[in-house]
């Protein structure tokens, strides 16, 4: 995950190249994040910037859709309707 140190500094920045530290402080972040809004859209848009809600809004919506259509091919994959 991107995770930008000078927004989010870490004590060791270089353990976030170990993809499991990685993953575990992204993961959190995204957590965090998500839970700052009852709009999920916009939670996943705050990883990206809480600069202003629409500016979250917009970002969220671009990762939706990739996270949408990524689900729907893994449904395809396994013979399943979305």
């Amino acid at each position: 995950m991107q995770i930008s140190i000078h927004y989010h500094p870490q004590e060791e920045p270089s353990t976030l190249l170990d993809p499991y530290t990685n993953l575990k402080v992204g993961g959190q972040l995204l957590k965090n994040s998500i839970a700052s809004s009852n709009d999920p859209v916009i939670g996943v848009g705050r990883y990206f910037t809480w600069k202003s809600e629409d500016e979250s809004r917009t970002h969220g919506r671009e990762v939706w859709s990739i996270y949408s259509h990524i689900r729907a091919l893994s449904y395809q994959e396994q013979g399943g309707n979305q």
